[in-house]
């Protein structure tokens, strides 16, 4: 048997084992990640009578109430390119990725501190478990996305195609932070509590369910949120027109990649010390 010593000075000292034994435990972790993320589904929606459908109903309810306020003239957000049920939608659903990308990672150690404190593996099987389980749920959400955007007579053009890096950049974004909180929300259990609230926040926060536009004065702070533009890419491919402003995503996708890279360090250094804490 395989003898592992996880230890963060080594880890410090010799940052070319560091990374060396990080990626190798990456690669290694496929194999157990997509079992452990068949687990997870399996016990997710074995006993529920809508199964896969519940990933489906908080962005559809979220936006059938704003629905409902802007055909009932209580709320108007101005001119979308497309129907503003099918804008709507679109918004909730990337949101919803995104969101979820950030809280499965973040919460991938916590629903698994049992296997951590008992178990010797590559803990980088529990991100490959989460990022499967993430995966899965947005290909429910593409499927519905097809269904309202056919629904409406609407139909995708070669545009369509530059979806596919703005969905990974919003992974990875959402990957990237919630990589970072992991040390601190396995030691101040607040974090997990509140990161729902904070999301909750921030989607108003992001044109999630108003069109985009330049913000002046003390709101000036929001032009440079990072998930407008990845949003904005995607719904411009679904909507069949082009981005307009590839150096910005190219820009974000080269500091989300850079932020995902040192938190995956930072996991790796973290983890002698959590599975510590977990054992005391």
């Amino acid at each position: 048997m395989q003898k592992r010593i996880y230890s963060p000075e080594a880890g410090i000292r010799r940052p070319g084992t560091l990374l060396s034994g990080m990626f190798r435990d990456l690669a290694a972790s496929r194999s157990l990640g997509f079992r452990l993320s068949v687990r997870n589904l399996s016990a997710r929606y074995r006993q529920s009578f809508l199964g896969i459908f519940w990933a489906l109903v908080p962005p559809l309810a979220s936006s059938l109430i704003w629905i409902i306020l802007n055909q009932q003239k209580i709320v108007s957000f101005g001119h979308t390119d497309v129907p503003y049920p099918v804008f709507v939608i679109t918004g909730s659903l990337l949101w919803q990725f995104f969101s979820e990308s950030l809280t499965g990672i973040l919460n991938s150690l916590s629903s698994n501190t049992n296997m951590l404190s008992k178990l010797n593996f590559p803990r980088e099987a529990l991100l490959v478990s989460a990022a499967i389980d993430i995966g899965v749920n947005m290909l429910i959400k593409l499927t519905l996305l097809v269904v309202v955007y056919l629904s409406f007579g609407l139909y995708f053009g070669l545009p369509v195609i530059q979806t596919l890096p703005g969905l990974a950049l919003l992974f990875f974004l959402g990957a990237s932070i919630g990589l970072f909180l992991i040390p601190i929300s396995m030691l101040v259990r607040d974090i997990q509590n509140g990161i729902g609230l904070v999301l909750q926040f921030a989607m108003y926060l992001t044109p999630v369910i108003y069109p985009v536009k330049v913000h002046e004065g003390w709101l000036s702070f929001l032009n440079y949120n990072p998930v407008t533009p990845i949003l904005q890419l995607c719904r411009d491919g679904l909507s069949g027109h082009w981005y307009p402003n590839w150096p910005e995503i190219l820009i974000i996708g080269a500091i989300t990649f850079l932020f995902l890279f040192i938190g995956l360090i930072a996991f790796r250094l973290a983890m002698p010390i959590l599975i510590e804490r977990m054992g005391s």
